[in-house]
């Protein structure tokens, strides 16, 4: 049976600027999915890297 294939970015350190990224991108008001795909990570990453980072991924509704 065959590996799977591990992405390239698979086990590297999260940097400021991506980071910086992920907040901007949060705050826009993108949902996760459309925030990990944007950055190239899995979104299951990108939770930890948020929870981590503190950072709320819930997308805040229009008033």
């Amino acid at each position: 049976m065959a590996k799977k294939k591990l992405p390239d970015n698979h086990g590297k350190l999260v940097t400021k600027k991506e980071l910086a990224e992920i907040k901007r991108l949060v705050k826009a008001g993108n949902n996760s999915t459309k925030v990990a795909k944007e950055v190239g990570r899995t979104l299951g990453s990108l939770r930890k890297i948020a929870f981590d980072n503190q950072i709320s991924l819930r997308v805040k509704k229009a008033k």
